[in-house]
């Protein structure tokens, strides 16, 4: 017998202007199945940065930043040249399938991407992401959280004016999500 989900699927809404370029950077929010939490167990944390590295060795995204959170990863990406953004999230979600699995756990059958035009600053998608977790209630302000990866702190002004190099400051609680607002989300 079949299992069929009564909630309704509408990842229709997410294809309208779906447009993947070569070398375009990527702000992606990947979610799990029925929302359900449980990707911050260590084991599957630990699998799901493992293949974002793998797949950036291929060199086909180059991963600015990322974090994990209960039931969802966010990643800021700059998209390769072989692959295309799809691909990639498919490939990922296909490296991770069997630990997400073993807990349980599914991937949303879609995922939600805003392109970066190239005049558009990647700070404060870079800072979003930061802050996500702490917004969230996850962690204090003097914790670090440990699902979060700056893959490429050259290209980002935050994390130096981060307190201790690792803690966000306290007034970024309110404006981590202005970019949002700028662009009426």
């Amino acid at each position: 017998m079949a299992i069929v989900s009564t909630t309704p699927r509408h990842t229709h809404w997410l294809h309208p202007g779906r447009w993947s370029g070569a070398e375009m950077r990527y702000f992606l929010t990947i979610c799990t199945g029925d929302r359900q939490a449980g990707l911050t167990r260590v084991e599957i944390a630990s699998s799901l940065h493992k293949a974002w590295d793998e797949i950036a060795a291929a060199k086909d995204v180059e991963i600015l930043c990322r974090t994990i959170m209960p039931n969802h990863v966010h990643v800021l990406l700059r998209l390769g040249t072989r692959l295309t953004l799809g691909q990639v999230i498919g490939k990922w979600k296909t490296n991770t399938r069997v630990a997400l699995k073993e807990a349980g756990l599914t991937w949303q059958r879609d995922f939600f991407e805003r392109r970066l035009r190239p005049e558009d600053e990647q700070e404060p998608f870079g800072l979003y992401i930061f802050m996500n977790p702490y917004r969230s209630g996850l962690v204090q302000l003097n914790e670090r959280w440990p699902w979060w990866r700056l893959d490429s702190p050259e290209v980002f002004q935050f994390p130096t004016l981060c307190k201790g190099d690792i803690y966000p400051q306290p007034e970024w609680l309110g404006q981590s999500d202005q970019w949002r607002c700028d662009r009426g989300w």
